[in-house]
């Protein structure tokens, strides 16, 4: 799977007492050591936190299993940059390349908290994506969006990625919505997410209906408290 995280200025406006990219790498640290079974196939790119001013999209971790300890510790290192600008079409772009190699499903979470403000075309580059024949599924996790009209639009580009859009207005939605996301993304298809081959693990099910994972001893991955596509 990859992460696509947007780290752009917008990110250090403050919530809560605290600033936006604060809390989205608490989010994401906490995904890739509570949800996230290590060694799964795991690449982040990141963009806004290089280069004030500039469209830069950053591999940060190519494709490799998961390591939670060295991959938690390059989240804590990323920074966002003011003025630095939210390049979303060109990162998309860069998925091909970036899971290369990779069997089976390729799931993609991106988390933002802006527009494309590039001049690129994200739905165009979903489509060339898809056009491929590449199978990937393009989730986009929207933090603190409070445009609707921005919220139909990445709702939009979800399902031309054969995924799913999740708002989340604080960051306790946000670290669900981001669970959410690895759920809905492997609870019906296990194959090739885990070293790139097959999965030797099968979810069983709650009488709620969602599914249990071994790794975490059997409990149980809920779905977002407060679940919105749009609001």
């Amino acid at each position: 799977m990859e992460v696509i995280l947007d780290a752009s200025g917008s990110m250090l406006q403050r919530q809560g007492g605290k600033r936006r990219i604060e809390i989205t790498k608490q989010s994401l640290a906490s995904l890739v050591t509570k949800t996230i079974p290590a060694r799964t196939s795991f690449v982040m790119r990141v963009f806004g936190h290089k280069e004030s001013g500039s469209c830069r999209t950053d591999l940060e971790i190519p494709l490799q299993p998961l390591d939670p300890t060295a991959v938690t510790k390059t989240i804590s290192g990323i920074n966002a940059m003011n003025l630095a600008k939210t390049p979303i079409a060109v990162s998309l772009e860069m998925v091909a390349s970036d899971l290369k190699g990779v069997t089976g499903d390729r799931i993609v979470i991106l988390l933002t908290d802006g527009e494309e403000i590039c001049d690129g075309d994200p739905a165009l580059a979903i489509k060339s994506l898809r056009a491929q024949g590449l199978d990937v599924r393009i989730n986009i996790v929207g933090y603190a969006i409070d445009d609707k009209g921005l919220q139909e639009t990445f709702e939009s580009w979800a399902t031309l990625g054969g995924g799913q859009y999740l708002n989340a207005p604080t960051g306790t939605e946000l670290a669900d919505a981001l669970d959410e996301m690895f759920v809905h993304g492997h609870a019906t298809s296990f194959s090739g997410w885990r070293d790139g081959g097959a999965s030797p693990w099968e979810p069983g099910r709650s009488a709620r209906g969602w599914p249990e994972f071994p790794w975490r001893g059997g409990s149980l991955l809920r779905p977002a408290r407060n679940r919105r596509r749009g609001s």
